[in-house]
């Protein structure tokens, strides 16, 4: 596993009551001595699509909201049209802020 981690293969990602400099002084403290090395490249295969129906309940008494899912291949990420319909599925269906969810829920009850 250790295999695909380098620093060149890899984001940083710092958040916080931190600025720049302060940022910038701790990740070269911590990750200096971390070098540049060639990172095999993955290869994955074509997913397959789901054939028939499947059901999977989550029975959980206590909890006081449900979710339905609907699922199966999508589009690939390399597909040029991936972000904007990662955008349009967040617009429409993909959060508490969607336009989906403040119709079906704010407004509809």
């Amino acid at each position: 596993m250790r295999r695909g981690y380098a620093p060149n293969n890899a984001v940083l990602a710092i958040v916080g009551d931190i600025d720049a400099a302060q940022a910038a002084q701790r990740a070269e403290r911590y990750f200096s001595s971390w070098k540049r090395r060639t990172v095999p490249e993955m290869k994955l295969g074509e997913a397959q699509a789901v054939r028939g129906r499947k059901v999977l309940l989550v029975d959980k008494p206590d909890a006081t909201q449900s979710q339905i899912r609907f699922g199966n291949v999508g589009i690939r990420r390399a597909d040029p049209d991936y972000f904007p319909t990662l955008v349009g599925n967040t617009v429409l269906g993909g959060g508490f802020t969607s336009w989906l969810n403040n119709e079906v829920r704010a407004k509809r009850g």
